[in-house]
């Protein structure tokens, strides 16, 4: 007589376990879709905001505030805007753009004694960097872009990729593709902003 009641007893319990989670799942996918919706309407309004305001420098426009980069045991490294400043953006995931911005830094470096700070830029892991800084043909300088901030201040896509910046202004910008053609444009440029 019992094994009557246990059958229609374990599909009711059954029956109500998939009401509850069925409930339950409901619930969350509502409360999914109105955050989902929140953030569609904040996406729509940043981009609204971001069309009214650029928020890049490109050649010709000026720094707003300083630069903050970090050094590789994490000490913050400003850009003074008093200074002329060669940044070169690095990847050690890419030995041919490793060997582009040393060839740079090579034809480049005179320029150093004359008030030309040169600097490389990254986003790699510190382990990476410190390895990279440890071999002995590495010469640059290296800060790290810890939170992406001057990648996308300056539409950094490609490494290596060079920027000029002449006591705040945004003189020159360039990537690998482009700057053969304008390496004259660069040290003209350089001795200009140095006043040589």
């Amino acid at each position: 007589m019992m094994r009557k009641w246990i059958i229609p007893l374990v599909l009711f319990l059954l029956f109500s376990v998939a009401l509850f989670w069925g409930w339950n799942n409901r619930q969350k996918l509502s409360e999914c879709q109105k955050i989902n919706q929140e953030l569609i309407e904040e996406i729509k309004e940043g981009s609204y905001q971001a069309a009214k305001q650029k928020n890049y420098l490109e050649e010709g426009d000026r720094l707003e505030s300083l630069l903050a980069l970090s050094s590789l045991e994490g000490q913050a490294v400003y850009l003074d805007s008093n200074q002329v400043w060669l940044l070169i953006f690095i990847s050690t995931a890419c030995p041919a753009c490793l060997e582009i911005a040393q060839d740079v830094f090579g034809e480049l470096a005179k320029y150093q004694e004359k008030g030309l700070e040169i600097i490389s830029v990254s986003r790699d892991i510190v382990e990476d960097l410190k390895e990279l800084v440890g071999s002995r043909y590495w010469h640059i300088p290296v800060a790290r872009d810890t939170n992406g901030q001057v990648y996308r201040l300056f539409r950094v896509a490609t490494e290596p990729y060079f920027v000029l910046l002449d006591r705040g202004q945004v003189r020159f910008t360039s990537d690998a593709i482009t700057f053969d053609q304008r390496k004259g444009e660069l040290e003209d440029l350089i001795k200009k902003a140095l006043g040589i």
